[in-house]
């Protein structure tokens, strides 16, 4: 058997195989090429698992559908709701159907398990823990993303548009004809309103480099998509 080594050094699986024998030999196909300091856990059940998964936290899960407690779709959306680590299915012939719906509530992936082996099973889980890395990047995207409208509407609401406000105002005291205020008092609003002014440039600064910012990263992420 070829071996096929993970791209980390250390990880914790949980298998989550009620069929004792079945879970023995995937346990085996992971020490063969998992590293001595990876941890695997082996459950029984979805109750067993739920249970582990509050007491350790798993780098990847191997869910069998069909589990004593629990079989299905089910299966998936149970442990989704208990771990954010991506999870890969193992089904049977008369569950595949149910293996492909999982992938649209939480799987990354899943295999067959009579055509399961190890070489198979490694590359099965590098692909769900580098999808799930790239899940998680785009949704610190979107995090960022968020945060940037909202600092940008921040800008304009709260400072900017005040700030424009404020100028008319100014502009039309300066501008006052019938001497209610004095020369003094006009160079002062004269002053006052040059340095709203060039608040007013740098505020645009900084939303004209947020708005760059906003599309280089929607490029990039256009790229990894």
């Amino acid at each position: 058997m070829e071996q096929t080594q993970l791209d980390t050094k250390a990880i914790n699986i949980l298998v989550v195989e009620d069929i004792a024998a079945f879970a023995a030999g995937v346990v085996a196909m992971l020490r063969y090429s998992l590293t001595n300091t990876s941890t695997i856990f082996v459950a029984s059940s979805l109750h067993d698992a739920v249970h582990q998964l509050e007491e350790i936290e798993v780098s990847v899960v191997l869910l069998d559908l069909t589990l004593p407690d629990c079989c299905g779709v089910q299966a998936v959306t149970e442990i989704r709701s208990k771990t954010s680590a991506p999870i890969v299915v193992l089904s049977g012939q008369d569950d595949e159907r149910d293996a492909i719906e999982g992938l649209n509530y939480g799987a990354h992936d899943y295999l067959l398990k009579a055509e399961l082996n190890g070489r198979q099973l490694m590359r099965s889980i590098n692909y769900a823990m580098e999808r799930h890395r790239a899940d998680q990047a785009e949704a610190d995207v979107r995090r960022l993303r968020k945060r940037l409208d909202s600092f940008m509407l921040t800008i304009s609401h709260d400072l900017k548009n005040p700030l424009i406000g404020a100028n008319r105002v100014l502009e039309s005291m300066v501008n006052d004809t019938d001497g209610s205020i004095s020369d003094v008092q006009r160079d002062l609003l004269i002053r006052i309103r040059r340095s709203n002014d060039e608040l007013l440039i740098m505020l645009r600064n900084v939303i004209d480099q947020c708005n760059s910012g906003r599309h280089q990263t929607t490029r990039d992420q256009q790229v990894v998509d």
